[in-house]
């Protein structure tokens, strides 16, 4: 992938490399692995809980340490799911695949972290940020028509009072994210499985 990766700070640009550099592959699941263990603080100093470096595997166990915080039970489900899709919370969970729905978009990107989470899926899926991506004229005009709709509506709702937050007002780049995303789950869900490790 050509894009510029965006880190949140020097240190975790710093130790998404040195991270990367003692796992076995370079592919997409360590990268996205690597810079979301670099992002989080706790992740980080509890490394060996999470990931295995000399096995290549994940370590479920961590979801149920006493370090955990709020914010990095968001970042290790993150983690795991886009590692193997796991979304479970325990093994009896696995066992009896009772999905968790702390595994859901709502509840993981609810966080401080969610641009950076954002990233992490790009770096996982390979995904191309939309300034590389060349546009026709139609279809450049088409997305711009869509995001001042999508605006509109949003302030609209707001308005109206059926959202309970400040609108903050979507770019061209955010809406491409979403079309491509949402394009892909309801026609090729399938895509977005991965391999089991």
């Amino acid at each position: 992938m050509n894009n510029e990766i965006m880190f949140s700070s020097d240190e975790h640009k710093e130790l998404y490399f040195k991270l990367l550099e003692e796992m076995r592959s370079k592919d997409e699941y360590h990268k996205s692995t690597a810079y979301l263990i670099a992002l989080d603080n706790e992740l980080t100093a509890h490394l060996n809980d999470v990931f295995d470096l000399d096995q290549d595997i994940i370590k479920h166990t961590a979801l149920n340490q006493l370090w955990q915080t709020g914010t990095s039970i968001k970042t290790t489900r993150l983690l795991f799911n886009l590692w193997n899709s796991f979304m479970y919370d325990s093994t009896e969970d696995f066992e009896n695949d009772i999905i968790s729905r702390y595994y859901s978009i709502d509840e993981i990107f609810s966080s401080c972290l969610a641009l950076y989470y954002f990233e992490a899926v790009k770096l996982r899926f390979n995904i191309s940020t939309p300034e590389q991506m060349t546009l026709t004229p139609s279809a450049a005009s088409l997305l711009k028509k869509i995001t001042e709709k999508e605006n509109k509506e949003v302030k609209q709702r707001f308005a109206e009072g059926t959202i309970d937050f400040t609108p903050e007002e979507h770019t061209e780049q955010d809406v491409l994210m979403q079309i491509l995303c949402g394009y892909a789950l309801k026609n090729y869900p399938e895509l977005l499985q991965t391999e089991e490790h």
